[in-house]
């Protein structure tokens, strides 16, 4: 098998084509020197081949914090042989011609992106320059070196060639492929989560938009490669989050297999991060507060094909993660305390954190993996389930805690019971992370990767939605967001209100940090649940259908919710606690001050703020609308009842207006 990527010598070149005369017309003046070659064979002008752009951050490709930082999505290019040069074409991508078809193809014209001048064709091969390609985006620096810099020759003649440059103290690497042209592309439905290829088919007498869904070819596995990013321990978690998908997958096609390899395995391939043939999942770092995933693939946009994967897990995950059990362990102590028991030691909680920690991390990994497989997001999954089942068994085996793990669900608490929760065993008992595939993903990726007819059961919520849409939202859980809002937020208050913190002086975190950490997330919790239940409270929601769709329950619920935050029941007490400002790290240095929370401002702008946006005319024309038009939601009038008196304007200067 040929090398995928090699560099010869102009001595090597000639040798191999017997083009002896080629070195002379090149060496003249040392033009090769000065700039970049490119040998492409006959017979792979006019095939389609995609490009990823891999920026890396440090000097070296191989470096694991050197993972690619961006992967550009451009990216379906083709040589086209011309006289003096080999044109650079992007396809109109997207436009297709029926077998009916009699017109003038060429009336819709590929585009030109950049002209290489042809060096020399030789029978079959064609040298171009291709300098303006490396050099139109990227510098090339040499350091202290003012002599010609021997550049690279390289040959297209596999499938597959990677060209890298310098950029500053960066490297980065194109990385080229040939597409798949016997791929058999699968009609999309609008009520399918996959994202699509917008293609438009041209007959005899019209055209028409013809979209197909992005997946992988299942005549070869689909194969994650978890790189030396991640931690020996970890590997297992990652191996079986990816895993996840295969009993649906093999369900819907039993060629269809995801294949993780880590680099302890004996398959292993030591690739060059970028590399277009290889698809990975890697522990990113980040800085001191950014906590992200991506799941980022590359496709054709003929066919829908997917070619490559790619996730990156922030590390600040598995910090997440660590602090959602510290606060299901201060839960457990303020419960002791209540019932003056005895507080187990946090090292008898080890084998209960690593479990709950190993669940959380496997979430994150199996909805990138969802992405990768082409899926897109679903907001409305949790909305589907009524508030008074979402903590069925027999619901959560038979459809998942969820039906969607492509919607954003963390933690779920069940409030009624863990208050009275005396043990760990207890707590564990009574909270639940979604770390499987729901019925609608296993439906899904039934439509998707099988020629079965399939019915999906399920709403589908994409990110369009999240704007518009009552129940499509990021966090909220259950057909009535409002009242988990409620008890979640009492629960928060509990503990925080309750818990003895204490400086443990042999500790660098100390109380202080504790606190900031809990007062920060209680708070930023409340802001994102007062947004949403403004939204439910304003916005009708609808199906792919157009049918509307009866949320008068949420936004009752919704409305309470807020009437209580307005009674002040999801304030923390008004004492004295202190945050831990963050700080950018820089220098090597990072921050260690401390200032207290000022509550009561915090506090007094809410119970100032949320009166004047509830009686604002905007507001009481859009809940007044949405019910003349639906008779699906509730009217302002119904909400003024459920809110009775808490609705008091406290700035006398906009009652004067109001």
């Amino acid at each position: 098998m040929m090398k995928s990527l090699f560099y010869l010598t102009f001595f090597g070149l000639t040798s191999f084509l017997g083009l002896n005369l080629m070195y002379s017309q090149v060496s003249k003046g040392n033009i090769f020197f000065e700039r970049t070659y490119m040998v492409i064979p006959n017979y792979n002008m006019n095939k389609d081949f995609g490009i990823v752009a891999s920026v890396s951050e440090t000097d070296s490709l191989h470096d694991i914090i050197g993972r690619p930082l961006h992967s550009k999505e451009i990216n379906q290019y083709y040589f086209k042989n011309d006289i003096d040069h080999v044109n650079l074409m992007q396809p109109n991508i997207g436009i297709s011609f029926s077998s009916e078809y009699n017109g003038n193809k060429l009336s819709i014209s590929d585009r030109i992106m950049m002209r290489f001048p042809k060096l020399i064709s030789y029978k079959n091969y064609s040298i171009v320059d291709i300098s303006s390609l490396v050099k139109n985006n990227f510098y090339f620096s040499v350091s202290g070196r003012k002599s010609y810099t021997p550049q690279k020759l390289y040959y297209f003649s596999d499938d597959l060639m990677n060209i890298e440059v310098n950029y500053y103290n960066k490297r980065v690497q194109y990385s080229l492929s040939f597409l798949n042209q016997k791929f058999e592309t699968k009609e999309a439905d609008i009520n399918h989560g996959y994202f699509i290829t917008l293609t438009k088919t041209y007959d005899v007498f019209n055209s028409k938009l013809q979209h197909y869904i992005t997946r992988w070819s299942c005549d070869r596995n689909i194969t994650m490669y978890i790189d030396k990013s991640v931690p020996k321990s970890w590997l297992p978690i990652f191996d079986s989050g990816l895993r996840k998908w295969n009993k649906a997958l093999n369900n819907a096609n039993s060629k269809c297999n995801i294949n993780p390899i880590t680099y302890l395995d004996d398959n292993w391939v030591d690739f060059r991060n970028g590399n277009i043939k290889y698809s990975s999942i890697s522990l990113a770092p980040s800085n001191m507060d950014r906590t992200y995933a991506i799941g980022h693939f590359d496709f054709n946009w003929k066919t829908g094909e997917i070619y490559r994967g790619n996730i990156m897990v922030s590390g600040n995950w598995i910090d997440y993660w660590h602090r959602q059990f510290n606060f299901l362990e201060k839960l457990l102590k303020v419960n002791q305390d209540k019932m003056n028991m005895c507080f187990d030691e946090p090292s008898n909680h080890t084998i209960y954190k690593n479990n709950f920690i190993k669940m959380g991390m496997e979430s994150v990994i199996i909805h990138e993996m969802g992405h990768i497989l082409g899926l897109r997001h679903n907001f409305k999954a949790s909305s589907l389930v009524d508030f008074d089942d979402i903590h069925d068994q027999d619901r959560i085996n038979e459809e998942g805690l969820i039906p969607s793990i492509m919607d954003y669900l963390n933690l779920l608490i069940d409030t009624s019971k863990i208050y009275d929760c005396n043990s760990m065993d207890c707590i564990m008992n009574n909270i639940k992370i979604m770390d499987h595939i729901g019925k609608y993903d296993y439906q899904t990726i039934q439509y998707g990767y099988s020629d079965r007819n399939v019915t999906i059961e399920y709403d589908l919520g994409p990110d369009e939605f999240l704007k518009t849409d009552a129940l499509s939202n990021t966090g909220d859980i259950s057909d009535t967001p409002g009242k988990y809002h409620y008890r979640f937020l009492n629960l928060s208050k509990y503990v925080i209100n309750n818990f003895n913190f204490k400086r443990k002086v042999t500790n660098f975190n100390t109380f202080w940090q504790e606190q900031s950490d809990l007062v920060e997330s209680h708070y930023r919790y409340l802001s994102g649940a007062i947004k949403t239940n403004l939204k439910v409270l304003t916005s009708i929601s609808y199906n792919f259908n157009a049918e509307i769709l009866d949320i008068k329950k949420a936004q009752k619920e919704s409305a309470r919710f807020l009437k209580y935050l307005l009674q002040g029941k999801l304030f923390l007490d008004n004492k004295l606690y202190f945050m831990f400002p963050k700080c950018e790290v820089g220098e090597n240095y990072y921050c260690q001050g401390m200032a207290p929370f000022d509550l009561n401002a915090t506090h007094n702008e809410m119970n100032r703020m949320l009166p004047i946006i509830l009686t604002s005319g905007d507001f009481e024309s859009r809940m007044n609308s949405n019910y003349e038009l639906t008779k699906k939601t509730i009217s302002y009038e119904t909400f003024r009842k459920i809110m009775n008196d808490t609705l008091v304007v406290k700035d006398p200067f906009m009652q004067f207006f109001m």
